[in-house]
């Protein structure tokens, strides 16, 4: 047997607790008791023989000043697992919780149900466990994993930052940022082209208009431009001097003012025009410029898979997974009409080798807030309290994680906060490792976006299957 210790100067609150704590006691065979306040609880400690504390449900107001620091200290004097408790001040709001070595906040007025499940994953850390009091979806639900990056340098084609990650060049990654607005949107997508000690160099893949509008506003806008910025771009094809480029377009008025604007900017480039009505084997290329709506099985077909797909197309992406897929071969997505000031710095990013003759000069910022990366993850067992989901490289109980509920609204899009519960030492059979998340110091405003987003999932399975 063992102690959980409430310590809360309001009786009320205390009695909540305890009921909350009731089927927790039964399941781990443990006491709970009240305290008024922590000179109270000390008093008990001092006159009791006391069984070890499995759990310190405390109130924010008997941590004066709470943050990290204090939050140490008193870990360090009581050596026990601890849960905050407060009420939301959006004037005073708790800052960098992400940072308290707690196991959970939990914001008052209390959800019995979820109060209930935190206690018993606080009291299990390093245990994967089952949900009782709350609702558990069985089905594959796709989640956003979220990372924070902050841009050393952006301009209107791309964006450079430092990162210990590993991300893989040529792989297209989503990240949101104010600076991508489009009406309801945040997000773009692009994929690095070169890293060196740890700073990586990323091209947009789907420079909409209205994207590269606002980031150019911006840049026009910002005082204090970065200097001596370079590109390294993708560096397989450096020592390629001269290249052909096919040219494959509805309209013969337009592909022959883009046939202009690529001799003037480019006379080391090949140009071939392509009868889109033609469809002969043509792997004789290193980039193609087309309209022509193929699937990477067509593509590759024709043109060979190593060759550079810039492909014109206004149509907008279903959503992230038809994103993935589309990406996963088109190097980059032009809207048309093509905008050939992009046009230009991205073949001078995919074949540094090859000059512009004719350039336009690169304006290069800094821009404040992080970026938002977004991996997209199945996730299995999803409650309100948390979920499973599997990753290539397991990370220990207690790591900080956040995670966001897929959209159409980016404007609201607010990450999760959550921390690894659970993480299997042995992989699965796909070879990844399952990890059981716990999300963290979740208000309530959060709480009902997660029980919207539920019932809208499944909603759309019941009316997928009917």
């Amino acid at each position: 047997m063992a102690l959980i210790a409430i310590i809360d100067s309001d009786s009320k609150v205390s009695a909540q607790i305890q009921e909350a704590a009731e089927p927790a006691c039964k399941e781990f065979n443990h006491l709970s008791l009240p305290f008024t306040s922590l000179a109270e609880f000390d008093k008990y400690l001092a006159e009791n023989k006391t069984p070890p504390i499995a759990l310190m449900v405390v109130d924010s107001d008997q941590i004066p000043q709470i943050n990290k620091d204090k939050i140490t200290e008193f870990k360090n004097k009581y050596k026990a697992p601890l849960i905050i408790t407060g009420y939301h001040d959006p004037a005073h709001p708790f800052k960098n919780i992400e940072t308290w070595p707690a196991e959970n906040i939990i914001y008052k007025p209390f959800d019995l149900p979820i109060l209930k499940e935190h206690l018993r994953f606080s009291l299990s850390s390093g245990k994967k466990i089952q949900t009782q009091s709350v609702h558990t979806n069985k089905d594959s639900l796709h989640l956003e994993k979220i990372r924070r990056h902050v841009f050393t340098a952006l301009s209107d084609f791309g964006f450079k930052f430092k990162s210990k990650s590993r991300f893989e060049i040529g792989h297209t990654y989503k990240f949101y940022h104010f600076i991508f607005k489009d009406q309801n949107k945040l997000s773009l997508w692009a994929r690095p082209v070169y890293v060196e000690n740890d700073e990586y160099e990323f091209i947009y893949a789907t420079p909409k208009p209205n994207v590269m509008n606002h980031v150019r506003k911006q840049i026009q806008q910002t005082n204090e431009k970065l200097k001596n910025v370079q590109i390294k771009g993708l560096q397989k094809n450096k020592d390629l001097k001269k290249i052909k480029l096919g040219l494959e377009m509805q309209d013969p008025q337009e592909s022959q003012k883009l046939v202009d604007f690529l001799n003037r900017h480019f006379p080391d480039i090949t140009l071939v025009k392509i009868d889109p009505q033609l469809k002969e084997t043509l792997n004789v290329f290193q980039m193609v410029i087309s309209e022509a709506p193929y699937t990477a099985k067509d593509y590759e077909k024709r043109f060979g898979k190593d060759t550079l797909y810039f492909c014109v197309n206004n149509e907008m992406f279903r959503n992230g997974n038809h994103a993935e897929e589309q990406l996963a071969y088109e190097t980059v997505r032009l809207s048309k009409p093509i905008d050939r000031v992009i046009l230009s710095r991205m073949i001078t990013s995919y074949f540094p080798g090859i000059p512009d003759c004719d350039p336009n000069p690169v304006q290069w910022i800094t821009v404040p807030e992080e970026a938002l990366l977004s991996e997209t993850i199945t996730a299995q067992d999803f409650s309100e309290v948390g979920f499973v989901y599997n990753r290539d490289k397991p990370l220990a109980p207690g790591n900080y994680q956040e995670f966001a509920l897929s959209q159409e609204d980016e404007n609201e899009l607010k990450p999760i906060k959550a921390k690894i519960h659970f993480s299997d030492d042995k992989p699965a059979a796909d070879k990844l490792y399952p990890h059981q998340i716990v999300f963290f110091g979740v208000r309530d405003d959060i709480l009902k976006r997660i029980r919207l987003w539920m019932l809208q999932a499944h909603i759309i399975k019941k009316n997928s299957n009917s």
